[in-house]
């Protein structure tokens, strides 16, 4: 049941997400990986996730999403 309720919350981020348009914004949260991790779907759900890494990290419409305490972070 994890894995459902993990692409809903990634669901549910990006239709209520607001990134500013007006720059960039290099924000440090601790990952730090070399190379593309490998990705797992998660069955039903377009949603990838890295399940070798220690972190909550996904892959969804194009971009790459971390989830670190309450806030999601994106980045192409």
């Amino acid at each position: 049941m994890r894995h459902p309720f993990l692409a809903l919350s990634i669901a549910l981020c990006c239709a209520v997400a607001h990134v500013p348009s007006s720059g960039q914004v290099h924000i440090s949260i601790g990952i730090n990986v070399p190379t593309y991790p490998h990705l797992v779907a998660v069955p039903g759900y377009p949603v990838y996730y890295a399940p070798a890494l220690n972190a909550n990290y996904f892959f969804y419409d194009g971009r790459y999403w971390v989830l670190e305490g309450d806030n999601w972070y994106v980045s192409s």
